[in-house]
């Protein structure tokens, strides 16, 4: 009875709902009560050292560097500035610099990538070893040197690694020692470890400067810095830190002219780093961001302020002990104007498209005879209009309002470090668009020089205005044999024309004659004169020098074989080479390029300068490249070698087409709007200038650009009016004419075409159009140049837009409003 009682009694209390919740409820405190016993057991055991370690604290000082200044246009377009942002960032605590201290450092760096990476971003993956296509590691600077010299790279590059080079057999020897020193395992994936490799390179180069937080990934989303906050217990070593990115608002527009910034290459290093630079900072790599660094920076020494700062043993800062403010980099304004940069730039693409279009249209109906062509000269491609460039210079300062580039490039690409992907689309784009033709670029001017040889003969007497010649086609005078004549551009002739209607019609029969009586001599000092044999002095890097056709620009014995202006001594002498050498295989005998370049050059020296180049050659076969005299006589040498030289000597009919704008003369956009200002404002050769002040953050102007004279060309006023008339004929009744019928300003302009030839296929020929504006106040110099444009006529269209939206806006007086953010381009 007693024993059923209980078991009832039992089953009631089992069953009953108040006793099983608070059964329930008894159960989770004494589970929650080993939780916390666990807990705070963990806590005292193994979080012990961990507490102490974050307790104890260190003073460091922290460089801090100022913000970039920007690049404006003269309005105030913003066309580089800052983005504020996140970075990540790594610091190797040098009292943690053992190998037990590493191995965790790259536990806590593979964390920190996971993190990164989850959200998109990319940590630096810039180690100087790679695998190769052959499987096998290899330094990256191998392709580009020598054995001999990738070797001392290599070298030096191991003594700041902490290696002896010396003590491996190859690159891959030095990568498995490096993955050993700082604890990346094999169950680490390569390109994993060869990103940690990346950081612990950066890491290593820079642990000279303690404490200094080394940049690994740039430009973090805030989920990443969250994230990063959160598991900051995890990642020692690893913080955020507030940046800025550099940004291009206006993304292609004037990019060869603006440049951008990039890392501090290993050769420039050294110089940077004793200016107060740190390894990681930005500078400029091209453009006014490269010109004008010294203003632009808030990384040198000069102007890098300071932090004071307490640290924990996680290198994390618990407060800021005392500040040093850093100097804010300058702001840069620029000459261009970004409105008429981007009418000149969309004007000039557009002409572009159009001729490139009329040309494929041309090879379809013609296209026997292009085929006919390109077999007869190997095969080679026709070149089709595809780049151009665009000038808009004012003709009475040198101030440049715009300077185009097409076709150009975002500049965005390149922040942050550009992509391969990206790099290698702008590399394999066959119209090279990293590559400036407004600068760079030198073509033959074609008839756009015509109106400077005309100045030259009026100023020198050859010629007058009332000087008459009479065009039948073509030109066989001073002993040019009639098989041999010159002809004009219009085989049926322009009649009789003196030096206004020459210029309106582009004779060149008449300009064949004018550059006889005047000589080459007076025509190239007429040519150095008005800017055209050397640089303008604007403030961009990698501005080509001009060359204009004379016997120094043939051959200059005074500069090496391949210091020469042209290709030509080096063809000739390429010739020669391949004839000695055939005499030598003859003899069993061979001779070094350093042999024969030294007797060749002794050979053209003799021959330009009017020596006996028989008796040189004779001298230099026998006694510099050393053939056996009975040799050289039997195989008649020096006869064979001086006949291959007379393209090296400047001649008559060589003056002749130097006159009309062809032979050798190469000049560049730039260089062609200089001398089109000073044919028109009197004879002041200008330097060329894009940069107009230079602005501190307190406003303080720090440079101001003046309008620079470098010269003045003496030339009169008579002999300009008469040139600058001939241009304006040449728009209102020459061959151009009929583009400006209807054309709002037509008798607001004058200007002159050029068609240069380039090969036997017309449609290769280079474009120019060069114009001023106004005609009875000129204000602006326009050139237009379009390699393998076809026709100087087509580059007319372009030069119109940017006259017509010049002369508009002068008329209203006044600016439309400019965006400040990327919305002037399309």
């Amino acid at each position: 009875m007693h024993s059923n009682n209980r078991f009832q009694a039992e089953d009631r209390r089992v069953f009953n709902p108040v006793f099983r919740i608070t059964a329930l409820g008894m159960a989770v405190v004494l589970c929650f009560c080993l939780l916390l016993s666990g807990l705070h057991r963990l806590q005292l055991d193994e979080g012990e050292t961990y507490l102490a370690a974050a307790q104890e604290t260190k003073t460091q000082v922290i460089s801090v560097e100022g913000t970039r200044g920007d690049i404006l246009d003269t309005n105030g377009v913003v066309l580089a500035t800052n983005r504020e942002c996140y970075e990540v960032t790594f610091t190797w605590d040098p009292d943690k610099r053992t190998s037990e201290g590493n191995a965790n450092y790259t536990k806590s760096l593979l964390l920190v990538i996971d993190l990164i990476e989850e959200d998109g971003g990319k940590v630096i993956d810039s180690f100087d070893i790679v695998r190769g296509e052959d499987g096998n590691w290899h330094f990256t600077w191998e392709e580009y040197f020598d054995a001999e010299a990738s070797a001392s790279r290599a070298e030096t590059w191991c003594r700041n690694m902490a290696l002896d080079y010396d003590d491996y057999e190859n690159p891959g020897e030095i990568y498995e020692a490096l993955c050993q020193r700082y604890g990346i395992g094999t169950d680490v994936d390569e390109a994993t470890a060869h990103k940690l490799l990346s950081i612990w390179q950066q890491a290593q180069m820079n642990s000279y400067s303690s404490y200094i937080a080394q940049t690994i990934c740039s430009d973090v989303p805030i989920s990443t810095v969250s994230k990063i906050e959160l598991a900051s217990a995890q990642l020692d070593g690893i913080g955020v830190q507030q940046s800025s990115i550099r940004v291009y608002p206006q993304q292609y527009m004037a990019a060869h002219v603006v440049g951008y910034v990039g890392s501090i290459g290993e050769e420039e290093l050294d110089g940077y780093l004793e200016d107060g630079y740190d390894r990681n900072d930005s500078i400029g790599v091209s453009g006014i961001e490269q010109s004008m660094e010294e203003y632009l920076t808030g990384s040198s020494g000069q102007k890098r302020g300071s932090r004071v700062v307490e640290v924990n043993n996680l290198s994390r800062v618990i407060r800021q002990l005392d500040y040093t403010p850093p100097q804010e980099g300058s702001n840069v304004v620029l000459t261009l104007d970004a409105e008429l940069q981007k009418v000149a730039y969309d004007a000039l693409g557009d002409t572009i498209s159009q001729i490139n279009t009329i040309q494929h249209a041309r090879v379809a109906a013609y296209s026997g005879r292009y085929d006919t062509l390109v077999e007869a000269r190997g095969g080679t491609p026709i070149q089709y209009a595809d780049t151009g460039a665009a000038i808009v210079m004012e003709v009475d300062t040198g101030n440049l309002l715009a300077v185009v580039d097409y076709p150009s490039y975002d500049l965005n690409l390149f922040v942050g470090g550009i992509s391969q992907e990206n790099y290698d689309a702008l590399i394999e784009d066959e119209r090279n668009p990293l590559f400036s033709v407004a600068l760079s670029s030198r073509a033959t001017p074609g008839s756009i020089f015509k109106p400077l040889v005309a100045t030259a003969a009026l100023m020198e007497g050859a010629i007058d205005t009332s000087t008459t010649v009479v065009d039948a086609g073509s030109y066989a005078q001073h002993g040019i044999p009639a098989s041999q004549a010159l002809h004009c551009w219009n085989l049926g002739g322009h009649g009789p024309q003196n030096v206004v209607s020459a210029i309106q019609n582009s004779c060149n029969v008449f300009f064949y004659e004018t550059a006889y009586r005047l000589g080459n001599e007076a025509l190239y000092d007429w040519a150095q004169a008005y800017g055209l044999t050397s640089r303008t002095g604007i403030e961009v890097s990698g501005e080509s020098l001009s060359y204009v056709a004379s016997q120094e620009t043939y051959y200059n014995p005074e500069k090496g074989l391949y210091e020469q202006a042209t290709s030509i001594p080096v063809y000739i002498a390429s010739r020669i080479r391949s004839y000695i050498r055939e005499v030598g295989d003859e003899l069993s005998v061979t001779f070094t390029d350093e042999e024969l370049n030294a007797g060749i050059e002794k050979i053209f020296a003799a021959y330009v300068n009017g020596e006996d180049a028989y008796e040189a050659a004779y001298d230099a076969l026998v006694n510099d490249i050393g053939i056996p005299a009975a040799v050289v006589s039997n195989n008649r040498m020096t006869s064979k070698i001086v006949s291959l030289l007379g393209e090296l000597k400047f001649g008559l009919v060589d003056t002749m087409i130097t006159g009309i704008g062809q032979s050798v003369t190469t000049v560049t956009p730039l260089a062609v709007a200089r001398y089109l200002c000073a044919l028109v404002n009197g004879g002041n050769v200008y330097e060329a200038h894009v940069v107009d002040r230079v602005v501190d953050d307190a406003g303080n102007i720090l440079y101001d650009s003046v309008p620079t004279l470098i010269t003045n060309t003496g030339v009169s006023p008579e002999v300009s009016s008469t040139v600058m008339q001939g241009m304006k004929q040449a728009i209102m009744y020459g061959s151009v004419s009929g583009r400006f019928y209807g054309y709002k300003y037509r008798d607001q302009i004058a200007g002159k075409t050029g068609t240069a030839e380039t090969s036997d296929i017309d449609i290769e020929n280079n474009s120019w159009f060069m114009c001023f504006a106004p005609y009875d106040d000129p204000q602006i110099a326009v050139v237009i140049h379009i390699p393998n444009g076809y026709s100087s006529s087509y580059s007319v269209e372009a030069a119109k837009e940017i006259v017509e939206y010049y002369l508009d806006r002068q008329a209203e007086d006044t600016s439309a409003s400019i965006p400040q953010t990327g919305t002037l381009v399309e």
